[in-house]
């Protein structure tokens, strides 16, 4: 249960040389209320079902100019009375969920660099999981080479938790400490396919120290479309 409300205001600059740019503003407000019976996990007879409703708030900036786009989307997720209403500071539930720059390089590859989603194919494998109040970002550097009807995504990810001056452990074990991917799309007048490697490393804390341990992914996608027939 919930409801969407969406506000777009496009704002088109023009530039001296015939150059132009476009700021776009989009905001959406997402309440969602759920009673949880029984989800993920069985309850017993002594426990109360849960009742809430959480509100995603996100407002998305994007800027489009000669060879660079630009987005910086702030969002708020909260669960309805967790913030008191004679509330003086609230340090929860404001985050960012996309902040990236992308740069074209030549007529076919660009650069894509900071936090953002990263949705592939059906997005069982690289999603936004959207249907989540915070959804799903990567903090990464992508190379996209775009020709025609085919696309190649090159991605590179190196996380820490925090500047310092000695020392690489991830604290945060809740993401990876490394990735890199390669995926390969090419749309068809029938059949669409998809090719994608991933390299996935998970760092853990062992006697020996700081260890990553990789585990690799490896396969396709594919879409036959045929009038109203899809496999």
């Amino acid at each position: 249960m919930g409801s969407i409300q969406h506000l777009s205001i496009a704002i088109t600059l023009i530039a001296p040389l015939a150059l132009s740019a476009q700021l776009t503003l989009d905001a959406t407000v997402r309440p969602r209320t759920e009673y949880r019976d029984g989800y993920q996990q069985a309850i017993s007879l002594s426990q109360e079902p849960a009742f809430f409703t959480e509100q995603r708030t996100r407002l998305t900036f994007d800027y489009f100019g000669d060879g660079i786009k630009l987005r910086i989307s702030p969002q708020d997720v909260r669960v309805w009375g967790d913030v008191p209403q004679l509330n003086r500071g609230d340090d929860q539930g404001l985050s960012v969920h996309e902040a990236w720059a992308e740069v074209e390089l030549t007529d076919d590859w660009a650069l894509k660099a900071g936090r953002q989603e990263v949705v592939f194919d059906d997005h069982r494998i690289m999603g936004n999981v959207n249907w989540a109040g915070q959804a799903r970002s990567h903090d990464l550097a992508r190379l996209i080479r775009k020709k025609g009807a085919s696309t190649l995504d090159l991605g590179f990810a190196y996380n820490q938790d925090a500047p310092a001056l000695t020392g690489q452990f991830l604290e945060e074990s809740a993401t990876y400490k490394a990735l890199q991917y390669a995926w390969y799309h090419k749309d068809g007048d029938v059949l669409d396919f998809s090719l994608l490697a991933l390299n996935n490393g998970r760092q853990y804390d062992g006697l020996e120290g700081a260890k990553t341990v990789y585990s690799q992914t490896v396969g396709g996608h594919l879409q036959y479309k045929r009038g109203n027939f899809n496999v």
